[in-house]
């Protein structure tokens, strides 16, 4: 990827309120990708190298005006700012965009600030998307199926990139606001809503399960052929991909094709609230910082094509989960500037979920894990040693495992990661 950005900011024009301020700029994007492929003549047994690229050129902009306020006062009450934001991009592959944005900030009274935003947005498929066929192969699998009388059903499935794929738009807005007291400064509340809906968004079919697709048909249906023909098995069958005897392939009669291929959802609309809540105490001890960061899903709404009806797949496996929390305290000896010690513990939480895809394990637990940080800062005045910072970090310090998952990786990797405890050892220096 190369990237050549032109931009300029500054002040353009006085109003009672302050400056109005402008932003603008130009940008130019290359993006190239090689890698090896099939060689068409002998698929099986030589690699060519295939390159693929594209050419980006974007234009944008952003005007600040301060409507209501006072210039030699800008964050005191009352203060009313809008934002005008806007951005033209061009590709050579995907046509052309113009997407907005629009934020208000209204601080009524000086503990109080009140925003929201509106905007739209673009994402063209990245090139490994439309053409890296590495992870590309098409087999013959069991896979589990209500349908059939013996609960498991031999099905063609398909993988990889998907050169049809088309652009993600969505249209998002947010609305909150932030608190901080003038009897307590050190404490701060914001809490945000925010709703965004998605149109062509690129997801893996399955991805967080793909070995259950059958047993959530009803989400899938567009991506699963029933009863394939003679000649749809022949296609398969006859992928250059295709990694097991072909023989045998065009011998079979699968019970459906499935196509796990990267591909555009019709709509996804989430909605969902933001919690950050901070408390810092200054004491004869040393300075304590408290904060609690949280995130609730409302809804997550998915129509996997135009003609589907939106499922909710919230609170499901591979998919978002309803709640996540995080806890934190901690505790400097002394002020950033002076040496000291310093401690921080972190707990995080993450809510139990179902799993439609296990009539065994229906149900997946909570998890709660804890991360723990031992310091010591030099200060801003020992010399040589001067701005240092050495650290001891344990995440998930008492190495839980993620909860255990009836699929064939026994835990769900769309929401955790099979690490464990992490120890390590940082060192930063600050000038």
């Amino acid at each position: 990827i190369e990237t050549t950005s032109l931009i300029a900011d500054g002040p353009v024009f006085s109003l009672p309120a302050g400056a109005a301020k402008l932003a603008v700029g130009l940008e130019r994007r290359e993006e190239s990708l090689d890698h090896s492929v099939p060689d068409p003549a002998d698929p099986l047994e030589d690699l060519v190298t295939g390159r693929y690229s594209r050419h980006v050129g974007s234009a944008f902009g952003e005007l600040s005006l301060p409507l209501i306020g006072r210039a030699d006062r800008p964050n005191a009450a009352p203060r009313l700012d809008l934002s005008v934001a806007g951005r033209y991009e061009d590709y050579s592959d995907f046509g052309h965009t113009a997407n907005p944005q629009i934020r208000l900030r209204w601080i009524p009274i000086d503990s109080v600030k009140l925003r929201g935003s509106w905007g739209r947005s673009f994402r063209a498929p990245k090139l490994d998307d439309l053409y890296d066929s590495a992870q590309n192969a098409s087999y013959l699998v069991s896979l589990p199926d209500p349908r059939s009388p013996t609960g498991r059903s031999t099905v063609l499935g398909i993988q990889g990139d998907n050169p049809n794929l088309k652009q993600e738009t969505a249209t998002t807005w947010t609305a909150g606001f932030d608190v901080v007291p003038a009897f307590d400064p050190g404490f701060k509340l914001s809490l945000t809503y925010y709703s965004i809906d998605y149109t062509g968004q690129i997801a893996t079919p399955g991805a967080g399960n793909p070995f259950a697709i059958l047993m959530q048909e009803a989400e899938w249906a567009s991506v699963i052929t029933r009863n394939p023909t003679a000649a749809q098995i022949a296609a398969v069958c006859n992928r250059p991909d295709y990694v097991y005897s072909r023989t045998a392939c065009l011998a079979s009669t699968p019970a459906a094709i499935v196509d796990f291929r990267l591909a555009n959802l019709a709509q996804t609309r989430v909605n969902g609230l933001d919690l950050d809540v901070q408390q810092k105490l200054r004491t004869g001890a040393g300075v304590f910082d408290f904060g609690m960061t949280g995130s609730y899903v409302l809804h997550f709404d998915q129509a996997v094509t135009a003609d589907s009806p939106a499922v909710d797949i919230l609170n499901t496996m591979g998919n978002q989960l309803r709640l996540r929390l995080r806890a934190s305290a901690g505790w400097d000896q002394r002020p950033a500037a002076e040496a000291g010690l310093g401690a921080s513990l972190a707990i995080n939480f993450s809510n139990g979920y179902d799993n439609p895809g296990s009539a065994l394990l229906p149900r997946i637990d909570s998890l709660t894990t804890a991360d723990v940080q031992l310091r010591y800062r030099t200060g801003t005045a020992a010399g040589f040693l001067s701005g240092m910072e050495f650290a001891l970090n344990a995440v998930n310090v008492f190495n839980e495992s993620p909860p255990f998952v009836d699929n064939q990786f026994g835990y769900d990797v769309a929401n955790y990661q099979s690490l464990g405890r992490v120890l390590s050892f940082s060192v930063r220096k600050r000038w």
